[in-house]
């Protein structure tokens, strides 16, 4: 039978155990995330249209991705990043969530139904 400071001391060192699995997990997925996560991809109405390496980009440049009725979203390109400029969208939402880097989260303009979303190489 254990005594209560051995029980004590298996339950702390179990929640340890547990608790250094955890944090090795989380290191592990936001490394990796973090070293794959360059190639943002450009796409409308599910349509990839462009892929970017985002680590290969020197120099600032802008697209401009064409939808109907003259639509449209201008897209800039910058080392490490990539977001909205301009859009005849009626909100601007799109351009009001500033440039991304990494796959947290996507730039969306839902009324031109353009994405863009950085995935893994």
């Amino acid at each position: 039978m254990l005594s209560y400071e051995q029980k004590r001391a298996a339950v702390l060192l179990s929640f340890l155990i547990v608790l250094l699995l955890g944090a090795a997990i989380w290191l592990f997925h936001t490394l990796a995330d973090n070293e794959n996560a360059h190639i943002a991809r450009i796409s409308r109405d599910g349509v990839v249209l462009h892929e970017i390496d985002l680590d290969q980009v020197d120099d600032v440049y802008t697209i401009q991705v064409d939808g109907t009725d003259g639509n449209y979203n201008i897209i800039e390109v910058r080392p490490g990043s990539i977001g909205m400029t301009q859009a005849t969208c009626p909100d601007h939402l799109c351009i009001q969530m500033g440039f991304i880097h990494s796959d947290a989260l996507p730039v969306t303009c839902l009324p031109n139904r353009v994405v863009i979303q950085i995935f893994g190489e």
